[in-house]
């Protein structure tokens, strides 16, 4: 509706004492239908034209009797236009079916934006709490793609840290434990748990665990190894699910990337004057500069660096090496004043990139536990839902209402039980903490992925049936009724919902637009027969499913969820 918006914006500036852009800014949507579609307040007009806001209203009215826009008439102090459906129908479908991607733009082009998202810790397997991360992050890195930008998506492995010590303390205690026949990351999860365990009965075994890291950091051979050997088995494991998910990142630069990277940095810190020593260790006190954030602790009293480290470092080289524009960490709520800490200290270094760093926070699968073993393995979730959408698509297809051949509903099952995951996920704001539910997932007439994925696959069948060349040549004054209507609305809301989402770094708003979109579909095919309708009303409607079809697919494909044909 913005092409409408800029029409009206334009007529109504030269009639009043403001320009165009501060008209724009103050047309708002009719909260009532019956009113109209969109609405101008003429509160602030008041003053400036001494007139009462409902006198203007209605000698506007009178001067736009015959506007092409659509029906203009006064409601109070309010101008409210009915914008008329032909008008309507003609630019939001030509816009799309010109345009190779409805919504999208070039305003991008030249800036980078870097992404940090999915960031699995090694030697533990992929859980379904690190799928808000991988999912999130990739559909954000896919808006931003949308709108023209170059984004560099980096998964910031975990594969540094004490943990590791303890893993080296595990794997001494219960190697000979270990099957290369089974799961090895499975494995090594289990181990991690009975470490832990270990570890609050007999407090040396935490001692012994950090001996072996600083061996690690020191280069220790037999250290570096099991190192490897953890963390090389580990991504093997997490490329089959990303595979699966069809993520990909531009680098996996892990922490362990940044070991000889860090000590310039903490040079820098120190010659700024920001770090100071405390018992021993290297800290930076934000306390002391008002603002709240506590201490960051750099270099622990032994040597040993830490995560904020770590990423000081990372951000560094990121914003030397990739100067982007903007850097975005998408990581969980429970790390948000790490993240702020970090951010200051930067800023207090005085690096003018700081301003484009920023925290996309989470809420988490509630529930879930790493120490405590309660982990839920995102392999295990994303193949039980695909098995169920098989349950669903066989038992479609032997009641003959798909055809599908068998290869197809195997991929077809597939696409729809991990696109129900990740619906799930993304349809949720994303500060939400979510408890996970299988039977939420797969309803096809509920707020689900498969319920999109199917409206998109119903488009499909129509215009296959319809077997016509598809043109934006039609009568659109033929695409009338309070169905039609809706269904136009919603298409034209599209470019805004893409852009507010991206300002938001909300996925779960491009995920809701679909499930409306899906709605106002289904309800114009159920009242409106494409195929049995006459020839230019046939061609008309054919033109309005092809660019719903093409507005869902450009959803799903943002979301990272793969759109069918048939279904």
């Amino acid at each position: 509706m913005e092409a409408q918006k800029q029409d009206l914006a334009a007529a109504l500036a030269k009639e009043l004492p403001l320009d165009e852009e501060t008209v724009f800014g103050l047309i708002i949507p009719c909260k009532l239908p019956e009113h109209g579609d969109l609405s101008f307040p003429c509160f602030t007009l008041a003053k400036s034209m001494r007139k009462n806001p409902a006198l203007i209203a209605r000698e506007l009215a009178e001067k736009f009797t015959d506007h092409p826009v659509g029906t203009v008439t006064a409601a109070g102090p309010y101008l409210n236009v009915k914008l008329d459906e032909s008008n309507i129908a003609a630019k939001t479908l030509t816009d799309i079916f010109d345009s190779e991607q409805y919504g999208s733009s070039d305003k991008g082009e030249g800036q980078t934006i870097v992404i940090d998202y999915s960031s699995p810790n090694i030697a533990k397997p992929f859980g379904i709490g690190h799928l808000r991360s991988t999912v999130i992050g990739r559909a954000i890195k896919n808006l931003f793609e949308y709108q023209g930008y170059k984004v560099i998506g980096i998964n910031h492995l975990g594969d540094w840290g004490t943990q590791f010590g303890l893993m080296i303390a595990a794997w001494k205690r219960w190697s000979d434990e270990y099957d290369e026949n089974k799961d090895p990351v499975d494995q090594f999860y289990k181990f991690y748990v009975k470490i832990n365990a270990l570890t609050r009965e007999d407090k040396s075994v935490k001692e012994e665990a950090r001996g072996y890291f600083r061996k690690l950091e020191e280069g220790d051979e037999e250290a570096t190894k099991l190192w490897h050997f953890f963390r090389d088995t580990s991504l093997e494991e997490f490329e089959k699910i990303y595979k699966l998910l069809g993520v990909q990142f531009e680098y996996k630069q892990g922490e362990a990337f940044y070991n000889d990277k860090m000590e310039p940095i903490l040079k820098k810190i120190c010659d700024k004057g920001l770090a100071e020593e405390s018992e021993g260790a290297l800290i930076v006190d934000l306390d002391k500069r008002d603002t709240n954030l506590g201490k960051v602790l750099l270099k622990k009293g032994d040597g040993a660096t830490l995560y904020a480290t770590r990423d000081l470092t990372a951000a560094y080289y990121r914003a030397e090496t990739f100067k982007p524009a903007k850097i975005l960490y998408v990581v969980g709520m429970p790390q948000k004043q790490h993240f702020h800490q970090f951010f200051k200290v930067i800023e207090l270094m005085g690096e003018e990139w700081a301003s484009g760093l920023n925290y996309v926070g989470f809420g988490h699968y509630v529930g879930m536990s790493t120490r405590g073993g309660t982990l839920v393995f995102l392999r295990e979730v994303l193949d039980r839902t695909s098995a169920m959408a098989k349950e669903i698509a066989q038992g479609l297809k032997s009641r003959e209402q798909i055809e599908l051949t068998d290869e197809e509903v195997n991929t077809v099952a597939q696409a729809v039980g991990i696109g129900a995951v990740i619906f799930f996920d993304l349809k949720s704001r994303r500060a939400k903490d979510l408890e996970f539910d299988f039977d939420r997932l797969l309803n096809l007439k509920g707020d689900t992925g498969p319920y999109v994925q199917w409206t998109y696959a119903r488009c499909c069948g129509i215009l296959r049936k319809n077997d016509r060349e598809i043109t934006a040549d039609v009568d659109f004054s033929l695409i009338t009724g309070d169905e039609a209507r809706a269904l136009l609305k919603m298409l034209l809301r599209f470019p805004a919902q893409a852009q507010k989402a991206l300002d938001q770094y909300e996925p779960s708003l491009i995920a809701s637009y679909l499930l409306d979109l899906s709605r106002a579909a289904n309800s114009f095919i159920h009242v409106n027969n494409v195929i049995k309708s006459e020839d230019g009303l046939r061609n008309a409607r054919a033109l309005l499913i092809h660019c719903t079809r093409k507005v869902l697919g450009q959803g799903l494909k943002i979301l990272g969820i793969e759109a069918l044909e048939k279904m």
